[in-house]
Formats: C-alpha cells, sequence, structure tokens
C-alpha cells in the first residue's frame, strides 16, 4: 500500500516542499554517495536574453544553479510517513503525511504555478505561461532563509532544510 503511495507521488508531486524539507527535481546529477545529490531547482526559467530584458531577469540563474542536497525516503524517514490528502492552492501542489506517532507534515511544491489566479477564460493562455514564468520574480530558496529572521523577529517558525 505504501509503495503505491509513493508511486502516486513521484507521478503527481515531482517538486516538494516539506514543512522543513525541499525537494527538487530536474536533471540529477549522482554525487560520490548515495545519500546526496547535485540538482538544481528547475532548468525551465532559463530564456534568452531578449526575453529576460522582455520580462525580466529575476532569480533565473538561482533556479537553474545545481546545489548539493540529501536525499530523503519517505518511507524511512522520521520512522516512516503515511500520504494521507492531497491538496494546493492557487500556487503549489500539497500533500499531508503523519508519521507513526501521528506527527503532522506537509508537503508542498517548490516551483509554483501562478497561472491558477487568472480567471478560467485565461488558463491555458499565453498569459498563463508568462504568469507562471514570474515564479522567477522568488529565490528558490529563500524558505531556508525564513528560520533565522523569524527568531529575531520572535516570531514562530519552521526550520527547513534541504532534501531531494
Amino acid at each position: 500500500m505504501m509503495q503505491h503511495h509513493l508511486q502516486c507521488i513521484k507521478r503527481i508531486f515531482p517538486f516538494l516542499v516539506l514543512s522543513f524539507c525541499i525537494s527538487l527535481s530536474t536533471t540529477a546529477q549522482q554525487v560520490n554517495d548515495s545519500t546526496r545529490i547535485l540538482n538544481s531547482a528547475s532548468l525551465k526559467y532559463e530564456k534568452s536574453k531578449g526575453y529576460q530584458r522582455r520580462w525580466g531577469k529575476h532569480y533565473r540563474a538561482e533556479w537553474k544553479t545545481p546545489i548539493l542536497a540529501q536525499k530523503i525516503n519517505l518511507d524511512t524517514a522520521f520512522g516512516g510517513l503515511t500520504p494521507y490528502a492531497m491538496g494546493g492552492g492557487r500556487q503549489s501542489k500539497s500533500l499531508r503525511l503523519r508519521d507513526k506517532n501521528g506527527r503532522e507534515y506537509v508537503l508542498r511544491s517548490l516551483d509554483k504555478t501562478f497561472g491558477k489566479a487568472l480567471p478560467p477564460v485565461a488558463q491555458g493562455t499565453f498569459a498563463e505561461a508568462l504568469m507562471n514564468d514570474q515564479v522567477t520574480i522568488s529565490h528558490p530558496y529563500s524558505s531556508v532563509t525564513i528560520p533565522a529572521l523569524a527568531k529575531a523577529a520572535g516570531i514562530l517558525y519552521t526550520d527547513p532544510e534541504i532534501y531531494y
């Protein structure tokens, strides 16, 4: 049963963010050991200089820059995680999981889609493609900067770590 869930997850959620874990995808490159991988958040935001002059340079270089990430296996992570609900809003896909002690985790897609905020008549058009490209206005790994800022401000926070 768990294997079936994980196969579905791999097909539906190629990019995932756990409340304290970020999963990356696209073309992955093996590192010397089986516990880590060198990978980029996404290569789909590489655009010509003309396109970037027209629509913005943003954080495109950061989206394609490979980082070293620890691999995670949901079957064994934190004693084993079991998915129980799928969801997502206008920008990301999400998956809710529980460990054997009932502690809850949420996976969210790293790569967002802004096009769902458009009216249905504009979805699937150039306008949606342009909106989705604007994901590059945000840094792909900005979530790992939040804990230090939140702690300094005395705000509750999660503590993200990067995983593949």
